[in-house]
Parts: C-alpha cells; structure tokens; sequence
C-alpha cells in the first residue's frame, strides 16, 4: 500500500478520486496506472526500491502524452534500527504543455483584469504603456493633466498593481494573444469616464 497526495492522483489518473489530503492505494492500482502512462511501472518501483540511503535520487520519465515528470526518490529508515521502512517519492511535473498552460492562464488573467477598465481608462493606458507622459496624454486626449492623473490612479487601483514597471508587464502579457471581443462597455461605465472629464 501506498499514500498518495492529491497531486499524485491527478498527475496519473487514478481512481477512485482523492477525499482528503492523503489517500492509500494498493500497489497494483498504482503500477496499473503507470502503465496506462507509458512508464513502465516494474522498471520505476524497481529503481526506487534499489535506493537505500536518506539521499535523495532522481529519476527522469517521459509520459505518453509528453509530458516530462521528474521523480526523486530516498530511503525512510527506522530510527532506532535503521531498517528500511519505506520510500519517499515525490513527482515534480515540467513540460511544454504545462509550460504553455501556466503562460495561458497568466494572459487570460492579464486580459480579464483588463477587461474591468472603461474605454478611457483603456485609451489612456495605452498612451502610458507607449511611454508617453502626462502632460502628453493630456494634450492627445483633450483632458487636463489632472484628470489623467485622476484616471491613472483609478487604473492602478482597479488592476492593484503598485509601480508602472508592473503595468507594463501586465499589458504585454495580454497582449501576447488578441484580446476577446468586448460588448462595448456598460452605460454605468460611460458616466463614470464622463464624471471625470473636464
């Protein structure tokens, strides 16, 4: 028998699903679905029951689908009589297809936070965002620089960030794919922009 983290059970599809923080599967389930994998799960538990120190040991497998797991594996070793009493194992997950997901969800996120601007609270950051000041968003846009200032404040706010550096990334981040088509804005959104104009 074997306890398995959450994690665990996701990265190789075991079943029944998980309750909890750990769940004991037999040995046999476990192999099986290596096995459904592509890792040949009597090859893996034989490599990991050859290691016999506290030292942790990697092991490099390639799913089926692609996907790179990295497995370090060391000893557990009773206390008292330094007998084996079990393996450690742990699975860390890297692969493009991880990779590009995490990259996805980073632009969808950066295209979601700004999604919550008005159309001017939009124009103007893409003024900030090619570097302009302003005094020179002011004068593109026709409001007073205060009003600018008024509408950058309220940016920073809205999408929480702290420093310019970290608004210019977001933009870029989003930018990366084409933005998703907006309805246009609310009418709640317009009265807003308008309030501030001079």
């Amino acid at each position: 028998m074997a306890l398995c983290s959450q994690e665990f059970v996701r990265l190789w599809n075991l079943t029944p699903p998980a309750t909890g923080t750990l769940t004991q599967f037999a040995m046999d389930s476990i192999a099986g679905a290596l096995d459904a994998a592509g890792i040949s799960a009597a090859e893996l538990l034989a490599r990991i029951s050859a290691i016999v120190t506290k030292t942790s040991e990697s092991i490099p497998l390639t799913r089926e689908d692609g996907v790179s797991v990295q497995v370090s594996a060391q000893c557990i070793l009773d206390e008292s009589s330094g007998a084996i009493v079990g393996h450690l194992v742990r699975f860390n997950v890297s692969s493009d297809t991880i990779e590009i997901k995490n990259l996805l969800d980073q632009i969808a996120d950066s295209q979601r936070k700004l999604s919550t601007l008005s159309k001017r609270e939009l124009e103007i950051l893409n003024l900030i965002y090619d570097g302009r000041t302003n005094k020179a968003v002011s004068i593109v846009t026709g409001i007073s620089q205060k009003t600018v200032e008024k509408h950058r404040a309220r940016i920073v706010l809205k999408l929480g960030l702290q420093s310019t550096a970290m608004l210019v990334r977001l933009i870029t981040v989003a930018r990366l794919l084409p933005m998703p088509l907006q309805n246009g804005g609310d009418q709640h959104s317009k009265n807003r922009t308008t309030d501030l104009d001079d």
